[in-house]
This record gives structure tokens, sequence and C-alpha cells, in this order.
């Protein structure tokens, strides 16, 4: 778990307890409620930590286009660039606040158990009630309330007042002088058996975990006290219409002196209970039942974002188009880039593969395979308008725009050899830019529009270079032992995301071509073609992730290098972003 999800997950819990406190108040007549409302704020912990798909708030205005405030620098030209081994950051290991908080729980649980020890200590060290009358009382007690185990009848010096324990077999524990008539015991031993019925002891148990995770938070603190008492007064309102029981409660509160600590959860908890009893009994709310239910909202997943409405006639910047596979058959898909509603493009895109998208959105460039041969398409998003742009004999591959979109770069094959392409849109013509036979692959553009990124074996093994649109000024960008491919640029032209096939794997890397630093963003991850883009303002990278047999979109935040896998069922691969 991250800090920041760490921090999340508490101030969600605290605004639980704050929000229980607050209803509390509202919810004083019915009883009843306030019991549920705590109930599931004490829940909130557990629910917290569920894989729960998260609720989704929209925002009201969606964001604008992305606009490059920056002018794209050539920052692999810089005479101090040298390209650097790749530096694999060590695991930090935890994070100074998840070990803090992990060693306050720890602290907390340690007490709980001493606790447990020592009152089960005290349970069994009571003496076991031999008096008849009051053994035949609580059978017939139990079987008057429906408790299945009737409970054993113990007597302590130990404790001040009446309660019961224990889970699978009840205890009820009474204070060894203790002095009561027959209508005092029955009253007293009534309450106790009400409480197993209602499984209090259970409810109780959880409560105290949580109380002792969350030691250090006040509001667990005061949220157990009102929990506490609002199933005692549940059972009180049950019990008050009974001739003695609101003299029986206030003579323990009269004879019973408290200590500090006892004080607070002790004799104004009675008090509490005296008061309610003294209203009398009134009806329950129900409607206000369903007000107890909203302490459950806040300890939902959730995430602001704007409304997601694709647009049929364009891709938006906060959309992936990526392949996947329906009956059998590669189709072009989109979806939102944190996983949302994905969706299948027109039918036309039927057996397409390699998309990308047009600067403004509303054309895909792709390609298609016949007879042994592919062919580079382009066509508007909603499935018009499609015509081929570039078709050899041979295959022709990877088209990707250029950032005024006029231009295509692309790969072929039309030479026997890798090589790249530049293809003019508005002209139809198109023109080698490599034509060496050194295995010139992936090409993209840098974001200025005047230089090229591409993958090639010239000097001995597959590396990123660059080059001018003429195939001039050659710069080397990797020069590892392993295969660099696929390496896209940032917006303002600093950063290059690739992937490199490392440690007998493609590992999706992050080039600071300014400083020359590398890091592998998700090291442990195996990529299926290391297809890599940049996605949401550069603040994220979609990629093609395969942990098992079969690749699916996933996505790294740049932000905190959070890693999540977006697509699931069929094979999903080649992500392509604005």
């Amino acid at each position: 778990m991250t800090p920041s999800e760490l921090v999340e997950v508490l101030l969600r819990i605290s605004v639980v307890f704050l929000l229980g406190l607050l209803l509390s108040r509202v919810l004083r007549p019915d009883c009843a409620a306030r019991r549920l409302l705590w109930a599931w704020c004490f829940a909130s912990p557990l629910v917290v930590l569920l894989p729960l798909p998260p609720l989704t708030v929209p925002i009201l205005k969606p964001p604008g286009e992305r606009v490059s405030a920056l002018t794209p620098m050539v920052f692999e030209l810089d005479p101090r660039f040298a390209a650097h081994q790749v530096a694999y950051l060590p695991d930090p290991g935890p994070h100074p606040l998840v070990l803090l908080v992990a060693g306050l729980a720890g602290v907390g649980l340690l007490v709980l158990g001493w606790r447990m020890v020592a009152t089960l200590r005290l349970v069994r060290a009571a003496e076991q009630v031999t008096d008849a009358a009051l053994i035949d009382l609580v059978y017939e007690l139990g079987q008057h309330y429906e408790v299945a185990d009737a409970p054993i009848l113990k007597a302590s010096d130990a404790i001040r007042s009446p309660c019961v324990w224990g889970v699978t077999q009840p205890v009820i524990l009474v204070p060894a002088a203790m002095r009561l008539d027959e209508d005092q015991w029955r009253l007293v031993l009534e309450h106790e058996l009400l409480h197993l019925r209602q499984r209090d002891p259970l409810r109780l148990v959880w409560y105290s975990l949580v109380q002792h995770l969350f030691w250090w938070n006040p509001l667990v603190w005061l949220g157990l006290r009102q929990a506490v008492l609002a199933n005692e007064q549940v059972v009180d309102q049950a019990l008050a219409s009974r001739s003695g029981y609101a003299a029986l409660l206030g003579g323990a509160v009269v004879a019973t002196p408290q200590p500090a600590l006892s004080r607070l959860l002790g004799q104004g908890h009675l008090l509490g209970r005296i008061r309610t009893l003294a209203q009398g009994r009134s009806g329950t709310i129900s409607p206000w039942r369903f007000a107890a239910l909203a302490a459950l909202a806040p300890v939902m997943p959730f995430q602001m974002v704007a409304p997601y409405h694709p647009d049929p006639r364009r891709i938006g910047i906060d959309e992936v188009v990526f392949v996947s596979f329906q009956d059998g058959k590669e189709r072009l898909w989109r979806m939102a880039t944190d996983g949302r509603a994905p969706t299948p493009l027109s039918e036309v895109f039927i057996g397409a593969g390699v998309p990308r998208i047009s600067p403004n959105g509303r054309w895909l460039a792709y390609t298609r395979e016949s007879q042994n041969r592919e062919d580079i398409y382009v066509a508007r998003v909603d499935g018009t308008e499609e015509r081929s742009i570039v078709s050899t004999p041979a295959r022709d591959v990877q088209p990707v725009w250029s950032p005024d979109g006029t231009r295509l770069v692309f790969c072929t094959m039309a030479t026997g050899n890798w090589e790249v392409g530049l293809a003019d849109l508005r002209s139809g013509a198109w023109r080698f830019v490599t034509h060496d036979g050194l295995r010139n692959l992936e090409p993209t553009w840098h974001p200025n529009g005047e230089r090229i990124v591409f993958s090639s074996h010239r000097a001995g093994v597959q590396n990123l270079w660059s080059m001018n649109l003429d195939g001039s000024g050659l710069v080397r960008l990797t020069d590892g032992t392993w295969e660099d491919t696929h390496g896209v640029y940032s917006a303002d032209g600093r950063f290059l995301i690739y992937s490199s096939f490392r440690r007998t794997k493609y590992e999706a890397t992050l080039l600071d071509l300014k400083t020359g630093f590398v890091q592998p963003l998700v090291p442990l991850r195996q990529l299926d073609t290391g297809e890599v883009s940049f996605a949401d303002g550069d603040s994220a990278v979609m990629m093609t992730s395969q942990d098992g047999t079969q690749a699916h979109i996933a996505r790294v935040d740049l932000r905190d290098f959070r890693f999540r896998v977006l697509t699931d069922g069929a094979p999903c691969l080649w992500p392509a972003t604005r």
C-alpha cells in the first residue's frame, strides 16, 4: 500500500466515525437505528480494504483539449548527453508512514491480546453459581428468548456489574457481592440474554478489534462509547415497561463508584441509559434507519472524473484505442484511459491492427493483412472514408501520424529489408527515409515534427536512434547490449518511453534525454510486443502487459508509478493515444 492510499483509507475511516457521531445526535430517539449506524461504522475499516469497484463522481466540466505550453526541445543533441546504463532503483521498502501506522496497530493488537487473556483468566477463575433456583431461571429464560446455548452463570469479585462473555460458549458474570430478590434477578438475566440473542458479544469483539487497531484516533474511542451505549439502550427499551427495571438501573449508578476512565465509559454510559428510560419507550423512527446507512457512502472507493461520453466522430485525449478480439477476429476498440467503457469501433475496423490516432482525433491509421501482405490505411473514426495509403507487395506496418497530421512515418519491407518510410497524405506519395538494410523499425515522431526516433540494428544490436526526415543527423540514444524498441517522445521532447528487452523480458523504460538517467517503470512485468504510449498529458503510460499467457492493456501513473491492468477477457494489445 502506498502512503497516499494509506492516508486515503485513514481519512475515510475518520470521516465515517465523524459522520456517525453527528448522525447519532439526529437519531437519538431511535436506538435501533443508532445500533445499525455504528455497526456500519465499525465495518468501514474492512469495507475500505475490499476490492470494490470505484464509485464515479462526475465533475461538472470535462477537461479541454491538451495544449502544450512548452516548445518541444531536441534534448538528445545536447553535447552533455551520454547514454547511461540502466539504473535499477533499489526497492525502498515500506514507506515510514506505512511502518508507523503498522507499528501503532501492532501495539494496539498486543494490548487487545493482553486484555483478552486477562479477561479469559478472570472468567476461568470465577466461581460457578450453584443456586438451583438461579440455574433453573437461566434455562427458563434462555428457552423463552430462544437462546440456543444456555449460558453458564458465574460470580466474581473482580467485576462491578453483570456482563456476558463468550461467543461459542457464553458465560454470564455477576458480582459475587450482588444481592437481589427474585424479580431483580429475573430482570438482570433477561437483560444479558437479550444481548446474547442480538449477538452483541460477537459485535463487541469486532468493535474492540477496530478500537485497538486505531487506538490513536479519538473518533474511534468516541464511536465505541456510542456503539456500546446504543446496544445497551436497545435492550433497555425492550425491558423499559417491566416493573422495577428503571429503579434497578438507577441504583447501580448511585451505588457504584467509578474511577476516571470508568466514568467516561461507565457512569456517563449508565446516565445516558437512564435518560432514555426516563423519556419513555418511543416508537422507532423507521425513515431514520435509511439515514443511518448514509454512513457507508464515504467508505466506498470513489474518484472525481469527467463524464465519459465517447464521440462517434472523434477520439478524445482521455481515450485509448487498442486491438482486441471479437468472435476470433481482430478489431479496434476504444475506452477511457482509466479503463472505463471499452467499446468496439465500426465494423470497418474488423481485421485492422496497429492503430494510431491523428492529432485532431478524427482519423485512424492502421494496417490490414491479406494474402501474406500488410498495407496501411486511414479512415475516419466512425469508419467512413477508408482509403489505402501505402500498398506494396511486401509488408507495410507501424504507421504514425506527424504532429501536424499531414504525414505518416512507417516501416516497409519493399526492399526485402525493414526500412523507414515517409508518406505525404496530401499528395499520396511516399519515399524511403532509410535505405541501408540495417533493420530499421518502430519509427515515431519528435513533437517538433522535424526528427524521427526509431530502432535499428546498425550497431550490432537493436537500439534506439534519432534522425532528421532525410535520414541525416543520426544520434544513438541507447547503447546497451540488449534490444531497445518502440520509442515514444513526451510532448516537451525531454523524455523517451520505450521497451527494453532485459532479464529475458520486455520492460517499459523511461529515459531522461537531458540527463541520460534511465529507469524501468515496472521491472517485474512482461510486455507482450513491447508497445508503449504516453497518455493524459504525459502523466501516465499505456502499455501492453502480459503477466501470464494473455496480453492486456495496462496503465502506469508516472506520479506514483502505480500499475493497473485495464482490460480483461480477450487478449488486448497495441494501445494508442493522442
